[in-house]
């Protein structure tokens, strides 16, 4: 199984908490194995259907054939997913539209994107599960008169992806026949990486889905085969973070990430973790730590702050077009050996470095290196953090489905609306 991580320092905490956690996840073990073969659970089953592809892939050519851009408009789980697969897959496909994302109201932001567009040659992929999320509404208000004033058709620059009940978005795609796709109702937005949610964007970009979600099947039946909790790597990992925070009280985990294409990864693992777990005064915070270049800005803190944090470092391999060596051209750079290396292994050297500085302070560290990222194992890596989100979420106690807090947050705006608009 491609995802093995390697840990430092986390059983000189408490190795007895930890077995009893562990111990503790048997009983999950089998009722996660179920829920992989069940389709009305689909955060789990999904990656071993292929049913839905068709559909996908038909909207996909649609989409790609009669357009330059696309623009997504989608918030949190709604866009997050599809950003880190496209990030991550990194293809640049001769006759693909380029892919944006508006997935934050900005006043500023927002319209000089639309001023960089052709609306002619532009598609907008509108995703809202409820068809009410007030970003998205106001977003597409505003592309509505954008098409207006160029006199395109709704329906021929428009698609949507929406669950199958009355709302604004709804009604919007019944009135103008606007193509739509059905959001699982099962699947919460941050769960819906494997859903179209997240695979039309990828598809559009030329991003193999297929393989994306065998990745994912990778680690479910790694989980299947697993004769008890001890052998599988995302049981393990909850286990530990878990163990921690009871004895230890380490109540933040640092996702320290040393390849740019997992920028967006790291944002999509911070809403997975925090929403899901943050609940009934419990959770760990999630915090994303970008490499080299955080290291001079987070790095200090980690070293001599306080010990309440644990670390994990995801590195990758170099792929053969992407060794940049470094040519001799600075005296500097000759007399440390640098000169003739790669970017890659000055990357890794730091890496290095910056995972055993943290170690020797004692502090709880495991790594996971990837040879090459590509759409296989960019599924592997979306399965796992689902699976060990999920297993948190037994030892914790929580259901890691919903979001209270964030509904409530939703209600009070809208009141404070209603008295701006009285």
């Amino acid at each position: 199984m491609p995802i093995t991580w390697t840990y430092e320092n986390f059983n000189t905490f408490d190795p007895n908490e930890n077995s009893r956690l562990l111990k503790k996840l048997e009983s999950a073990l089998p009722e996660f194995v179920n829920k992989s073969n069940d389709p009305n659970q689909p955060v789990l089953s999904l990656p071993s259907t292929d049913e839905d592809l068709a559909e996908i892939q038909s909207h996909s050519d649609r989409i790609a054939s009669n357009c330059k851009e696309v623009l997504v408009i989608g918030v949190g789980g709604s866009s997050l997913g599809s950003q880190a697969l496209i990030q991550a897959c990194n293809k640049v496909i001769e006759n693909r539209p380029k892919i944006h994302f508006a997935d934050n109201l900005c006043p500023t932001n927002f319209p000089q994107l639309l001023a960089s567009l052709d609306p002619k040659h532009t598609h907008i992929l509108a995703i809202s599960k409820s068809g009410n999320t007030l970003e998205v509404l106001v977003q597409l208000s505003i592309i509505l008169e954008w098409l207006d004033k160029s006199k395109c058709k709704y329906n021929e620059h428009l698609t949507a992806i929406t669950g199958n009940q009355k709302s604004p978005l709804s009604e919007l795609i019944t009135k103008h026949n606007i193509p739509w796709l059905e959001h699982i109702n099962l699947l919460g937005g941050r769960f819906s990486i494997l859903s179209n949610v997240g695979m039309l964007p990828a598809a559009i970009a030329g991003i193999k889905v297929d393989e994306v979600r065998g990745g994912a099947q990778d680690v479910i039946n790694s989980m299947k085969n697993a004769s008890n909790s001890a052998k599988v790597q995302s049981a393990i990992g909850a286990a530990h973070l878990v163990s921690q925070l009871y004895k230890k009280s380490i109540n933040v985990s640092v996702l320290f990430l040393y390849s740019e294409k997992l920028r967006k990864f790291g944002e999509w693992y911070c809403q997975l973790w925090a929403e899901s777990l943050g609940k009934n005064g419990v959770g760990t915070t999630p915090i994303v730590a970008n490499g080299p270049l955080d290291q001079h800005s987070q790095l200090q803190l980690y070293m001599e702050g306080p010990r309440d944090k644990s670390y994990s470092f995801i590195t990758v391999g170099s792929d053969a077009d992407t060794k940049v060596t470094i040519p001799n051209k600075i005296d500097m750079l000759k007399n440390v050996g640098i000169s003739g290396l790669t970017m890659n292994d000055i990357v890794n050297a730091m890496s290095e470095g910056t995972l055993h500085a943290i170690s020797e302070t004692g502090q709880p560290v495991r790594h996971l290196h990837i040879k090459k990222l590509d759409e296989r194992t960019i599924g592997q890596l979306f399965m796992h953090f689902f699976l060990e989100t999920k297993f948190a979420s037994a030892l914790l106690n929580v259901n890691p489905y919903g979001q209270p807090g964030v509904e409530r947050g939703k209600v009070i705006t809208r009141e404070f609306l209603k008295k701006m608009n009285n």
